[in-house]
């Protein structure tokens, strides 16, 4: 199940940020980012990837995780909040435009998560 739509409303909601604030972020128009969370379209490759990024967390967490779900298992189960917020909201704008090194770490980035996605879908372990 693809739980993109809930968590992408879920981490903003906890980071305390309007639809209007994701654009000054990500770029995302507030009309766009509605429409993510109202399961009416979805992003790019490179749009999921922006959206893992700005929040702290991988795609496979962002796309078949339902975040909210385990937030609250983890809290009934005792775990420490500390430990549940890892959802960092960091301005990934920050790293160089123009420096091929950070487009080449994504790519690798992304092929792994790729990777394992595929992995999962077929039930194979790598």
């Amino acid at each position: 199940m693809n739980y993109f739509s809930k968590n992408i409303r879920f981490l903003r909601k906890k980071g305390g940020l309007r639809q209007e604030q994701m654009g000054d972020y990500t770029g995302i128009a507030r009309t766009t980012w509605s429409n993510y969370e109202n399961n009416l379209s979805e992003p790019s490759i490179a749009g999921l990837i922006e959206i893992s990024n700005f929040f702290g967390i991988t795609l496979d967490e962002l796309m078949l995780s339902d975040l909210e779900t385990k937030e609250k298992e983890d809290i009934k189960k005792g775990i420490p909040k500390k430990l549940i917020q890892h959802y960092n909201i960091t301005n990934i704008s920050q790293e160089p435009a123009g420096d091929l090194s950070f487009i080449v770490k994504e790519l690798k980035n992304l092929r792994k998560e790729v990777n394992s996605i595929k992995a999962k879908a077929t039930g194979k372990k790598k």
